[in-house]
């Protein structure tokens, strides 16, 4: 099978959610990717051990400034009682 560049959306997260399981979930996903970029640069050092972590901490440093936006937008959003709905897609690149 050949898989050609195509979106599909995910039905996973199309739903509505509270404020605080909002900032849960998109907390979750910030922290996953946080992890998963530790874990791509550690595998680069121990191959070079020159490697930089400048790169590394300024991505992590770009999520945690997203965070605490989203943070933020969903705490005024608590504030005025509204439920949030997120929802994503999938994207297929090759």
């Amino acid at each position: 099978m050949i898989v050609k560049d195509t979106q599909i959306p995910i039905e996973l997260m199309n739903q509505t959610f509270s404020a605080s399981e909002s900032i849960d979930a998109l907390n979750e996903l910030i922290e996953k990717r946080i992890n998963r970029l530790k874990l791509e640069h550690w595998k680069a050092w121990e191959k070079d051990h020159t490697i930089s972590r400048e790169l590394l901490d300024r991505k992590i440093a770009e999520l945690e400034i997203q965070k605490e936006y989203l943070n933020a937008l969903i705490e005024d959003a608590a504030d005025s009682d509204i439920k949030l709905k997120l929802s994503g897609s999938v994207k297929i690149a090759s």
